[in-house]
């Protein structure tokens, strides 16, 4: 079993994600600012109240884990909580770290970082593109979907690139 620090996971794309590890029998920590939004319960999942933008409460999250996800999405926060996940990883010796961004940071596609750009803001589009390099910069790994739909069964297909 794979103990996962989860960040962000009251949302569409972390509880998905939850759901996922918490069916393959993987234990779940579920770092929460509002831990009545957490819509599951399992026995191997342990929620717990805190903020991915405080370094002390990602350390006490990441403590003990073996893998680190985040699905963390917000305005003006995502350098931050990258930089405390860094932070963390790096005082519990935690090698694999996962952190979901957007299509469009790293330089993945101009285009729709423009657009996008021009839906949320340039200023929103330059924290998550700071958090993509930084995770990046510190090896561990960004995912950057083209699109998150509701709930449903993954599909299966995807598209991996360097």
């Amino acid at each position: 079993m794979v103990k996962v620090a989860l960040f962000g996971g009251t949302g569409g794309c972390g509880s998905a994600f939850a759901d996922y590890a918490l069916e393959a029998n993987h234990s779940v920590v579920l770092l929460a600012r509002t831990p009545s939004k957490v819509e599951i319960t399992h026995d191997n999942l342990n929620v717990i109240e805190g903020d991915g933008t405080s370094a002390e409460d990602v350390k006490k999250a990441v403590e003990g884990c073996d893998v680190v996800v985040s699905c963390v999405g917000g305005h003006g926060i995502m350098k931050a909580v990258a930089t405390n996940i860094i932070a963390a990883c790096d005082m519990h010796d935690i090698k694999r770290c996962y952190f979901v961004t957007s299509l469009g940071m790293g330089g993945s596609s101009p285009t729709v970082r423009f657009v996008l750009g021009c839906v949320v803001g340039f200023a929103n589009i330059a924290d998550y593109d700071a958090a993509d390099k930084k995770i990046l910069d510190a090896g561990f790994t960004t995912v950057r979907p083209t699109g998150l739909t509701e709930r449903g069964e993954p599909t299966g297909k995807y598209l991996a690139t360097n």
